[in-house]
């Protein structure tokens, strides 16, 4: 299965629980299986996860994540992520070394896609994922990490 079909695949999951769901849906649940589903897929992603907007600050907190341990805190002011969530843009950094404002979670992160989300409650958040590898995101990891990431607003 190529990288195209490998994301349509975690892109039919998602719609599967959006069309067709059991009796109870918990978006951490759903969450949860896409992480795996990612981190499992494309071995390349040495780090899955999301942080989520805290209630009335400009500070994003670790959610759910699979790989190393994350940062527990960051400012929207610092960071590829909080650079994401600040203007809810993709960040695809192909040398996160460059980046004078790249906070560095993990020594052995040499490139990193963050994507912006909202679930239906308007909780706001980013899909991080980091890799050990310099140039291992492109357009077609945007692209579908971007169409995931606005899919959870169904949760």
């Amino acid at each position: 299965m190529n990288k195209e079909e490998q994301y349509k695949s975690i892109v039919n999951f998602i719609d599967s629980y959006i069309n067709n769901p059991p009796y109870y849906v918990n978006r951490d649940t759903v969450l949860a299986h896409v992480l795996n589903m990612l981190k499992t897929n494309f071995k390349y992603m040495d780090w899955v996860g999301v942080y989520l907007k805290k209630d009335a600050e400009d500070l994003l907190y670790l959610g759910m994540y699979l790989g190393s341990i994350g940062c527990d805190l960051i400012p929207f002011s610092k960071g590829v992520c909080g650079k994401c969530i600040s203007t809810k843009e993709t960040q695809l950094v192909p040398n996160v070394h460059l980046l004078p404002y790249h906070i560095a979670c993990s020594s052995s992160t040499n490139s990193e896609i963050v994507t912006f989300f909202k679930f239906k409650d308007g909780k706001q958040g980013v899909l991080d994922i980091d890799s050990d590898e310099f140039d291992s995101f492109d357009e077609i990891d945007k692209k579908y990490l971007e169409e995931i990431s606005s899919k959870f607003i169904n949760f």
